[in-house]
């Protein structure tokens, strides 16, 4: 086992010296480059070579070659980094064609991955426009330096709106083997239905240590439309009688009311901000 010259400590041996070795021992041995090619498998030119370095330089292992140099500098570099920051959609080929540089896609890849970026399923979170942020920013700095026991004094309140049948406009990947055989088990199929896809809502409320059950939100009926333009959907009225008065009273009262100073915190939904609610 060959030993470490700095710390005098022995060290386990790289690849080029499990074969130089034994090469340079065989060679001590009077053997011929045919013989040392035999013994070792490799070839007669280079059992040549290794002896011929060992004789001239007494080292086993040759420097390493400098390479090829980077395509790109490291300015390039930064501004293929940019780029993907500014356009995170955006394809390979795209990027290389707005980057105006002289590489391939494949090797605009590889520096972006030396860069720590990478491919992601982009994740899944409802939108927030930019008025919506600042509102919900602002909200969060007027109360960073709250003790727990003043969010202990919130209520909140959402609706949230369950998918039963998936329409047409998505499709999911499936793991399975080839042919129609495995394509058509149950198991494998994206359902989809005619008509519009079927969805319940439900409301509900929480605080510190308690919240109410699901509350199914109805939908209203075709008697209960207002003009043309109604889609029927929840409106303050129904807010107000099904869900705010029977619900939400009861809750807030439940979690120490006015007396405890408790706060309902909800979204900006139009039923949750009308003059009527």
């Amino acid at each position: 086992m060959p030993q470490d010259q700095a710390t005098g400590t022995r060290r386990v041996a790289t690849r080029n010296e499990r074969v130089r070795v034994p090469v340079i021992e065989l060679h001590a041995e009077g053997k011929s480059y045919r013989q040392i090619a035999n013994k070792t498998g490799i070839s007669k030119d280079a059992a040549r070579e290794i002896i011929k370095y060992w004789t001239t330089t007494s080292e086993l292992n040759p420097p390493s070659r400098p390479g090829k140099p980077p395509v790109l500098s490291e300015r390039d570099i930064r501004h293929l980094v940019q780029l993907s920051d500014s356009h995170p959609r955006a394809i390979l080929a795209e990027l290389a064609q707005e980057a105006s540089l002289d590489i391939k896609p494949r090797t605009f890849g590889k520096y972006l991955r030396q860069a720590n970026h990478f491919v992601f399923l982009a994740c899944r979170k409802p939108w927030l426009g930019r008025e919506c942020r600042k509102r919900r920013k602002r909200w969060c700095r007027e109360r960073r330096k709250w003790e727990k026991e003043a969010f202990q004094k919130l209520v909140y309140t959402d609706e949230v709106r369950i998918q039963v049948s998936s329409g047409t406009s998505w499709c999911r990947m499936v793991r399975r083997r080839p042919g129609l055989k495995f394509a058509y088990k149950a198991e494998n199929l994206q359902p989809t239905f005619i008509g519009e896809p079927i969805s319940v809502r439900f409301w509900a409320a929480f605080s510190y240590g308690n919240h109410t059950p699901l509350i199914p939100l109805r939908k209203r009926g075709e008697d209960e439309r207002k003009s043309e333009k109604d889609r029927l959907g929840f409106d303050s009225k129904q807010y107000v009688r099904e869900i705010l008065i029977p619900h939400l009273l009861p809750f807030y009262e439940r979690c120490g009311g006015l007396e405890e100073a408790i706060e309902t915190i909800e979204d900006g939904a139009s039923y949750h901000t009308s003059d009527y609610t």
